[in-house]
């Protein structure tokens, strides 16, 4: 069984919590901002250092790629998005990057084998409020993703 790290966890949300972090305990990081831009940086490290290639599409999402047994099957995709609503919360989005960062690092940890793919992805303008730019990436993701895929998997597994 796959167990996460509970302590890495808690001190990467911390680490990542400080950035762009306000007064009143949430944050301040607006899409492509400086804070923003400091949290994928942060965040590109991190895949590196999980030997990932990063790749970032035209409207800015992030991408790495973990390698499954099947080099034809679709991939999982997990994350979210490390932007925040003006002086949103911790919780938003960022959760959603770290706990599918710490899923990769427990993946590696147990040196858990997949038949499918898993894509770690940080999402630019996800929730196309936090910025006046005018294009989100998330609704877009899957129009910059061409599908390979021939015909649904009814028994589609990682």
């Amino acid at each position: 069984m796959l167990s996460i790290d509970a302590d890495r966890l808690r001190r990467a949300f911390d680490t990542y919590s400080e950035i762009g972090a306000t007064e009143a305990g949430g944050l301040h990081r607006l899409t492509l901002s400086e804070e923003d831009e400091r949290a994928r940086d942060r965040f590109r490290s991190d895949l590196e250092a999980l030997g990932l290639d990063v790749r970032v599409d035209e409207l800015g999402n992030m991408f790495a790629r973990r390698e499954g047994t099947d080099p034809d099957a679709e991939p999982v995709l997990i994350g979210s998005h490390l932007d925040s609503q003006p002086y949103g919360g911790r919780y938003d989005g960022q959760l959603g990057v770290l706990v599918a960062l710490e899923t990769l690092r427990a993946m590696e940890d147990a040196d858990v084998e997949t038949r499918r793919p898993v894509e770690i992805v940080n999402w630019t303008n996800e929730e196309e409020r936090a910025s006046s730019t005018p294009c989100s990436g998330a609704p877009r993701g899957s129009a910059t993703r061409p599908s390979t895929r021939r015909s649904p998997s009814p028994t589609a597994t990682a």
